[in-house]
């Protein structure tokens, strides 16, 4: 099956498909240009913070482990190892209070204190033991087995302080430093000081908010050393390289005292959600421009496409018979040049149409008059013959019936131009024919009407039942010596004027029924005038009122026939004698 496809909508489609590819194509390009501009200014951007944050983390972790490192001295937290004869418990948590305390004030949030001299004596201080426990809580904890299973190690590190940050604790973040004797630089033990981790965080937080980024610092180790909670689980992914650059991207740089490891997560959605706003406004912008595209689109393709388009509708409109306007051009183009031919082609045409249907009409007339003209005078001869007879021998009144009728029927079958009669006319007429017909026959043929009331005003084409009687009685019942009946119907039937003439006669089988319609080949004389009158009954009604009227006929051999002519309902006939020139 092939799909016609009109040429106005193949041109409204080319340019619509051209502007929405030629809007799709821009907006890629500009959105890609522009995220490839954001990304790259906010990496630099990134970048230059995260390297001045290590600057400032460099500074403010090596001013905070000298201002521990002072602490540690000015608390006197290991010198009870020059006198431990003097060594008392007590006094030693309390200088790890104060220690605290000191840290507190100075701004580091310090949680608890732990230490271990070298003799691996173990003293302990916790900011709040309801939270942190004491001393046998923190020996059941990760910095505690840490600092017991590298004892050595960290001693090794003389004066070097170690950020570790443990899973079972990730509020805090343990300083574990090694201290020497000033005086004699000698080691004296470990301190491990617990301190929030929001420290750490709080030295970055404001450069987050600025960047609307994540920071996560890396120990030396590789290790997650500070960040969110909620960034924990992407931050160790990325230190294992399994890769969340396609949702992020990433800046690091490193804390060189520390050989740590900064680096920043950008979100590249939180990036480029401010694109949200221009993408709204550019396609809003386009949605204008597409629209106007659109109607521009259609017009142009209507203007194309005027003439051909009025060209397909005046083909339709001939082709349904109706009647073709003239076309006026809407573009002088190719197609202007046909509106033109086909303007003069439809003239043409429409006056060959006049000339063909005055010459039909002409022809129909001829036609018309000709068969109305069709008289059997072997009724005519008949009747004067039995008329004579009678005047010979029966010298009665039935003379004097028999003219009448038969002066009537002559002066109505040859006056007038009238193409159409009432029925009740039709009726009168066919009933004195019928009158003339049982005088000659005598009482072997009998005739009956039925004729509803309604019927008798409508118009019928005058001497219409004459043939189909006079035919019912030479061909039907003429044989029969007794007992012959023709009886008359009129009624009304699906809107139309349905008359039928039936008799009781021989009757006919269906190959003489369909010879009788047919119109080609030669016919025998006797059936000759029984087709004449059949046919010239039906081409009257067809001329007068269309194909959809017109006569049939039911019979078989022995049975009778019925003739049924089916007419309109009218009551006017004005149009009928206009076109016969009636």
């Amino acid at each position: 099956m092939v799909i016609s496809v009109k040429i106005r909508t193949k041109i409204f489609m080319c340019m619509l498909f051209f502007i929405l590819s030629t809007t799709i194509i821009l907006d890629i390009v500009v959105y890609s240009l522009y995220k490839k501009d954001v990304e790259k200014k906010i990496t630099a951007y990134a970048q230059e913070t995260i390297e001045l944050l290590s600057d400032n983390l460099t500074a403010a972790i090596e001013a905070m482990e000298e201002n521990m490192l002072y602490k540690i001295i000015s608390c006197h937290i290991f010198d009870y190892q020059r006198n431990l004869s003097d060594t008392n418990v007590y006094s030693i948590e309390r200088n790890l209070q104060s220690f605290s305390a000191l840290l507190n004030s100075g701004g580091v949030p310090v949680r608890r204190v732990y230490v271990m001299d070298r003799y691996k004596c173990s003293f302990y201080y916790g900011e709040d033991p309801d939270i942190w426990g004491g001393m046998e809580e923190f020996r059941q904890s990760q910095p505690y087995s840490y600092i017991r299973d590298n004892y050595d190690a960290i001693a090794a590190r003389k004066g070097v302080t170690k950020w570790i940050r443990f899973e079972e604790d990730e509020d805090n973040v343990y300083l574990v430093k090694s201290v020497l004797d000033l005086q004699t630089v000698e080691f004296v033990g470990i301190i491990c000081v617990a301190v929030d981790a929001g420290y750490l965080k709080n030295q970055y937080r404001q450069l987050e908010k600025n960047l609307e980024s994540s920071i996560v610092l890396y120990d030396e180790e590789g290790r997650v050393l500070s960040c969110d909670q909620e960034m924990l689980q992407t931050a160790e992914e990325w230190k294992k390289g399994s890769g969340p650059e396609k949702d992020y991207m990433i800046q690091e740089t490193d804390v060189r005292r520390e050989n740590w490891t900064i680096v920043c997560f950008t979100r590249k959605n939180a990036v480029l959600s401010g694109m949200k706003n221009l993408l709204l406004r550019l396609v809003l912008l386009e949605a204008v421009i597409a629209l106007v595209s659109v109607l521009l689109a259609l017009r142009i393709s209507d203007s194309m496409t005027y003439n051909i388009s009025a060209l397909i509708a005046r083909f339709h409109n001939i082709h349904e018979g109706s009647p073709a306007e003239r076309i006026v051009s809407h573009s002088h183009d190719e197609t202007a040049y046909l509106c033109e031919k086909f303007n003069e082609m439809n003239e043409a045409l429409e006056e060959s149409i006049r000339r063909m249907t005055f010459s039909g009409i002409q022809k129909e007339k001829a036609e018309y008059n000709a068969l109305q003209a069709q008289m059997n005078p072997h009724f005519l001869y008949n009747t004067l013959e039995a008329v004579s007879a009678l005047a010979k021998l029966e010298k009665n009144d039935k003379i004097v019936s028999c003219i009448e009728n038969l002066s009537i029927l002559l002066r109505t079958s040859i006056s007038g131009n009238e193409q159409e009669v009432p029925l009740k006319k039709e009726i009168e007429y066919i009933s004195r024919y019928l009158a003339l017909q049982q005088t000659i026959t005598g009482d072997r043929m009998n005739w009956d009407m039925d004729i509803a009331p309604e019927t008798l005003d409508l118009r019928v084409p005058k001497l219409i039942l004459q043939p189909i009687v006079e035919n019912s009685l030479i061909h039907g019942v003429e044989d029969m010596t007794e007992g012959a009946m023709i009886f008359i119907a009129a009624i009304i039937e699906d809107g139309k004027l349905v008359i039928e003439v039936s008799d009781n006669g021989k009757g006919m089988d269906e190959t003489t029924v369909e010879r009788l319609f047919n119109t080609d080949g030669q016919r025998e004389e006797a059936q000759d005038r029984v087709h004449i009158g059949v046919n010239s009954v039906k081409r009257r009604i067809q001329i007068l009122y269309g194909e959809n009227y017109g006569l049939e006929i039911s019979s078989a051999v022995g049975a009778g026939t019925v003739v049924r002519l089916t007419l309109p309902c009218r009551e006017e006939t004005d149009h009928v004698s206009d076109l016969f020139g009636g």
